[in-house]
């Protein structure tokens, strides 16, 4: 359809499985537009991306819809398995999109004017997702489960291998004798408890391991039950250890704007992932930053952060400058945000200097000018979002997949009002020149 110079393409994939080799779509400036829709009949229509990245540039609007994408390969690159870049409109909805990402993401978003996530299922797994869950049952000698779990290592780490296993595996188990199913119970548990790899579990891992033990105790099983549960397992595994499921924005850049340039730049722009589920860690403006870098900042922001420092007179005018529009996340479940190693970069620069004036060092820079977030569940901690303004509202911090606080907020500008934690226990930094909140419940802002 390209060779023929079409420029509005809607390509609709029947129930099924199909492949691609090598789908990448590149275009030049234009005075022509090119519009491009390719949608399919829900998950019935599964798309196999078998050699490389999917890769659209340059193209005015694109839209994928209602089908299951999966790379077949390891997705080992900083663009991901698929990638949008210098699209106008990039629009995401009813997909489920799964892989395998040892060291790059899932999808990569960045130069876009307008990008629409919603109702997707992005899962990001990698080596060590599976890895506890494969121990434990190893150590309990159920050599079917731990077999199950010990797929990715043998190079098998597709959805649909996983699935056609374990529903092998439920029907082994269910076909059992009642005793046969109780010893594998007992088994699970004095392994869990000798090893204490039950310890190093999160609580939503506690919670889907005991649902299965309690399947196994029952006098009769239906294999259905079973298999939901081993896919539980599975999915509380990924969201435990996550792999790279999205990264949105661009590359922090190294010379800043004149500042009469501030007020003109893409401030119309909008992301916005509305109802997704991301099993899968979200880093804004580039590929995230090793853990013991982010370690740094944050132990610079908490010497920094206003409310610590009352010596210090707050400046009228803003000390973090987003020149991006809007990012509006509202009624997802995240497993964790975090944001671009180049911006970590900048903040331990701006942050040290600012220690050693004893003042405010303004910073600016593609991050959002601003964050709407509200009823979204985050389900990890260590969380950390920079924007300009951050408006918090109705989140649920559960906290199921990772046992830790929140995370850090740094902004110029934040609002909270009616977030919700876990047993009073939850915290979130805030590091901003200014800040209110109100009505939050068991969820500690500091």
């Amino acid at each position: 359809l390209l060779e023929q110079d079409r420029r509005e393409i809607c390509i609709c994939l029947l129930a099924g499985e199909h492949q691609t080799i090598s789908p990448s779509v590149t275009r030049g400036l234009d005075a022509r537009e090119l519009h491009i829709t390719i949608h399919g009949c829900g998950p019935a229509s599964r798309l196999i991306l078998t050699d490389k990245p999917w890769l659209f540039r340059g193209v005015a609007g694109v839209t994928l819809r209602d089908m299951a994408i999966e790379p077949a390969f390891q997705v080992n690159n900083v663009e991901g398995a698929i990638s949008f870049r210098h699209c106008a409109q990039v629009t995401v909805t009813g997909c489920t999109v799964r892989g395998f990402t040892p060291e790059g993401p899932l999808l990569t978003i960045a130069d876009a004017d307008q990008v629409r996530l919603r109702d997707n299922l992005l899962e990001a797994s990698r080596f060590a997702s599976l890895e506890l869950p494969q121990k434990l049952f190893t150590r309990a000698e159920v050599a079917v489960l731990a077999d199950l779990y010990n797929l990715p290592a043998q190079g098998q780490w597709q959805w649909a291998i996983f699935r056609e296993k374990a529903t092998e595996v439920a029907k082994e188990l269910a076909a059992m004798k009642a005793d046969g199913r109780k010893k594998i119970q007992g088994s699970i548990r004095k392994a869990g408890g000798d090893s204490g790899l039950r310890g190093a579990m999160t609580s939503g891992e506690l919670l889907t391991l005991s649902r299965l033990m309690a399947t196994l105790a029952a006098k009769k099983v239906d294999p259905a039950n079973i298999l939901d549960r081993l896919l539980d397992i599975r999915r509380a595994a990924i969201k435990a250890r996550p792999g790279l499921a999205l990264v949105l924005g661009e590359v922090f850049p190294t010379q800043q704007p004149p500042q009469d340039e501030l007020d003109i730049l893409d401030d119309d722009g909008l992301v916005s992932l509305e109802s997704n589920e991301i099993a899968g860690v979200v880093s804004l403006y580039g590929l995230p930053a090793a853990p013991d870098r982010l370690q740094d900042v944050l132990k610079l922001a908490a010497s920094w952060n206003p409310p610590n420092n009352k010596d210090k007179e707050l400046p009228d005018q803003p000390v973090l400058y987003g020149l991006l529009g809007t990012l509006s996340l509202r009624g997802n479940q995240l497993v964790q945000v975090t944001v671009a190693k180049e911006v970590i970069a900048a903040l331990k620069q701006a942050l040290e200097q600012s220690l050693q004036n004893k003042g405010f060092v303004r910073l600016s820079g593609l991050f959002f000018r601003r964050c709407l977030a509200s009823d979204n569940v985050f389900e990890g901690g260590h969380n950390l979002i920079v924007v300009q303004h951050l408006a918090m509202t109705a989140n649920d911090f559960k906290m199921s997949a990772v046992a830790a606080d929140a995370g850090t907020v740094i902004t110029d500008t934040s609002i909270y009002t009616a977030n919700h934690g876990k047993n009073g226990s939850v915290t979130l930094q805030n590091v901003s020149r200014a800040s209110e909140q109100a009505a939050n419940l068991d969820f500690s802002i500091t």
